[in-house]
């Protein structure tokens, strides 16, 4: 998934004006435990996802981030739209 929405943003990006962009998509693991009275009271592992955005447009940088990586084209060009819009002053 994170190759396809890496490809598609790009090509959107291009599609909607920006002259460079860029997409860096990252996954964070994380492990927490509680110990109370030397008992465990809590253990949670958690997994978060997300991805920042640079794009050129007009001589200007923008740069966008979210930690939704729904594969969603129509969803993704309103977002893209405004992102570019945004970076365009």
């Amino acid at each position: 998934m994170s190759l396809d929405l890496g490809t598609k943003a790009i090509e959107l990006a291009s599609r909607l004006g920006a002259s460079y962009a860029d997409i860096r998509i990252g996954e964070v693991y994380d492990k927490r435990t509680q110990v109370r009275n030397g008992s465990v009271s809590m253990a949670q592992a958690i997994r978060t996802c997300g991805f920042g955005v640079r794009v050129l447009v007009d001589g200007a940088w923008g740069f966008a981030g979210s930690i939704d990586l729904k594969n969603d084209e129509g969803g993704n060009r309103k977002r893209w739209s405004r992102y570019l819009e945004q970076a365009q002053g």
